[in-house]
C-alpha cells in the first residue's frame, strides 16, 4: 500500500460533507419535482372533472330535448302510458291506453306472463312458504 493511497481522517470528513451535500440537494431536487408534479395532476384531473361534468350536462340536454320530441310525436295519437304495480310480485309493469277509447293498447311485460310467472314461483315457494 502507498502513501499516496492512505487517506487521513479530515479528508474522510470533508468528503462525508459533500456527499451530505449532494444528498440533500438530491432530496430537494426530488421534492420540487414531486410539487410540481403533484400540481399538474391537480390540475389535469380538475380540466378532467369539469370535462365530464360538462359531457354529463351534454347528455342530460341531449335527453331532455328527445324525451320532448317523444311526447310531442306521441301528443297526436292520443296514448298515454301508466304504471302500474303488479299485486302479486310487487314489480312494475306499463300500460299503454288510448285515451279516447281507454283501451290497453300495449302492456310491457305483458300482464298475463307476470301472472303465470307468480303463479310459479307460488308453486315452488318464493312467494309463499306453506308447510304442509
Amino acid at each position: 500500500m502507498g502513501i499516496g493511497s492512505i487517506i487521513s481522517g479530515s479528508q474522510l470528513l470533508q468528503g462525508s460533507d459533500h456527499i451530505e451535500f449532494t444528498t440533500a440537494a438530491r432530496e430537494r431536487s426530488t421534492e420540487n419535482i414531486q410539487k410540481d408534479n403533484l400540481k399538474k395532476t391537480s390540475t389535469a384531473q380538475i380540466q378532467h372533472q369539469a370535462k365530464a361534468q360538462t359531457e354529463v350536462e351534454k347528455e342530460k340536454k341531449q335527453i331532455e330535448g328527445m324525451v320532448g320530441a317523444l311526447n310531442d310525436f306521441l301528443e297526436p295519437m292520443h296514448t298515454s302510458i301508466k304504471f302500474e304495480m303488479h299485486d302479486k310480485l310487487d314489480k312494475y309493469y306499463v300500460t299503454v291506453v288510448d285515451s279516447s277509447t281507454n283501451e290497453i293498447v300495449k302492456e310491457i311485460p305483458p300482464k298475463k306472463m307476470l301472472d303465470v310467472y307468480a303463479a310459479m314461483a307460488e308453486f315452488m315457494g318464493f312467494i309463499v312458504d306453506e308447510k304442509i
